[in-house]
């Protein structure tokens, strides 16, 4: 698949596209795009506040329910494991699963 990058403007593919399509929908609230309401995730309503375990665990659960939207053209990586962590710019989210028939881990900061 190609694509365009969104923060560096080059043009990406492969892994690479995945990685930014990732970024891309973890880091955009739904309901914030005028003609595709359903892109993104719920988890962005989380980022702004104090990071308990709790809003930590729904964070995880709504990171991997954003994988399951079809809007947001991630049906091609199976999640497997999600943990959100907290950090000093936000929160870490380590995302591991598979893509093409490879096993990928990848690292994601949403702030």
């Amino acid at each position: 698949m190609l694509g365009i990058d969104a923060h560096t403007g080059r043009m990406v593919t492969d892994f690479d596209q995945l990685i930014s399509r990732i970024i891309q929908v973890l880091t955009t609230g739904k309901k914030t795009r005028v003609k595709r309401g359903e892109f993104g995730t719920l988890g962005r309503t989380l980022s702004a506040k104090n990071m308990t375990p709790s809003r930590l665990a729904r964070l995880q659960n709504m990171t991997i329910a954003a994988f399951y939207e079809p809007a947001n053209g991630l049906l091609d990586f199976v999640v497997i494991r999600c943990v959100a962590t907290a950090t000093r710019d936000g929160v870490l989210l380590q995302l591991s699963g598979v893509w093409q028939n490879q096993s990928k881990n990848i690292d994601v900061v949403v702030s």
